[in-house]
């Protein structure tokens, strides 16, 4: 089966089922840990393909992964190593992180800098971006590129917007080397 294909269905599940038990929200904060986890600690991918260690060290490795020990989440690990499907708990953590986002109206945007910004910009751009894409929290994600020399770039979904000194100094250059 195909490993998104899969991973969709699972969070699909794990949703409608926290959901029902009003844990989604507990479920989201969880999960965000153990996807950060598993993209910090490749040990943590590796332990879930290790044939020697066995089904119970598999779960708690898990549940420590998330910081929580809800049995919503215990039973779900139980049955993904029974399915023998725990070496998909990173995709099918942000597959459920991605399906939250979306039944929370929450969008992500991605702002890259040169420099640190303080939390009047942050609160302006978060302010322009809510009147763009209404209906939807704005949650803005900084990160920090030096390289871009200033200006910024944003990307929120598909749509980038590319206002860096560095792309125009590119754009400068292609144009100077016609």
């Amino acid at each position: 089966m195909n490993k998104s294909l899969l991973s969709a269905r699972y969070a699909l599940a794990l949703y409608e089922y926290a959901f029902e038990k009003q844990a989604d929200k507990a479920i989201f904060q969880a999960l965000s840990s153990l996807a950060i986890n598993w993209r910090d600690y490749p040990s943590l991918r590796m332990a879930m393909l290790d044939p020697a260690l066995d089904n119970p060290n598999k779960e708690k490795i898990l549940t420590v992964a998330t910081g929580s020990s809800d049995p919503i989440l215990s039973d779900f690990f139980r049955l993904l190593i029974r399915n023998e499907r725990q070496q998909f708990a990173g995709r099918i953590a942000n597959s459920y992180i991605s399906l939250w986002n979306e039944m929370n109206h929450i969008v992500t945007a991605t702002l890259q800098t040169a420099s640190d910004i303080d939390d009047d910009r942050d609160n302006v751009i978060t302010s322009i971006l809510s009147r763009v894409i209404p209906d939807n929290t704005i949650r803005l994600e900084k990160v920090f590129y030096p390289e871009l020399i200033g200006g910024f770039v944003i990307q929120i979904e598909s749509l980038r917007v590319d206002a860096s000194v560095k792309s125009e100094l590119n754009y400068l250059k292609s144009n100077l080397l016609k």
